[in-house]
C-alpha cells in the first residue's frame, strides 16, 4: 500500500503503538498529524523521525476524552494539511484500577477516552475521508 500525497491522523500518537503506526504510515508516504495530551518531548523526537523520511508532521495538543477536542482534531488536521485520508483512533490509557475500586467518574473518563472518542472522531472525519 502506498500513501503518497495522503494525510493520516493518529491519536495517542507520541508513544508506543501510536508512534510506531505514525512512522509506518510516513514510510508508506503519508504526511502525519498526531494528537496527544503531551506534545513536548516525545512529539519532537517523532517529528524528527517523520521529517527524516521526507514527510510533513503536525502535532496537536488535545484531549480525546472530550467531544470538542475530537472534533477539533479533525478540523485542525484538515485546516493544516487541506485534507484527511486516514484516521487511526489509537488514544487510550491504562485501567484506573481493579473494578471494585474504580469510581463512577473514573469509569466515565475511561469510556470517554476508549469508546466515545471513536464515535466523535469518526463522525467528524467521515465527510473528509
Amino acid at each position: 500500500m502506498q500513501l503518497a500525497g495522503k494525510v493520516a491522523l493518529v491519536t495517542g500518537g507520541t508513544l508506543g503503538i501510536g508512534a510506531a503506526i505514525a512512522v509506518h504510515l510516513a514510510r508508506l508516504g503519508a504526511d502525519i498529524a498526531i494528537v496527544a495530551r503531551n506534545v513536548n518531548g516525545p512529539a519532537e523526537a517523532l517529528r524528527r523521525q517523520i521529517e527524516a523520511l521526507g514527510r510533513k508532521f503536525h502535532a496537536l495538543h488535545l484531549d480525546m476524552s472530550r467531544e470538542s477536542d475530537c472534533v477539533a482534531a479533525i478540523e485542525q488536521t484538515v485546516q493544516h494539511f487541506g485534507r484527511l485520508d486516514v484516521l487511526v483512533p489509537n488514544a487510550g490509557g491504562p485501567s484506573p484500577g481493579k473494578i471494585q475500586e474504580i469510581t463512577s467518574e473514573q469509569w466515565r473518563q475511561t469510556m470517554a477516552l476508549h469508546v466515545d472518542a471513536l464515535f466523535y472522531l469518526c463522525k467528524a472525519a467521515l465527510p473528509h475521508l
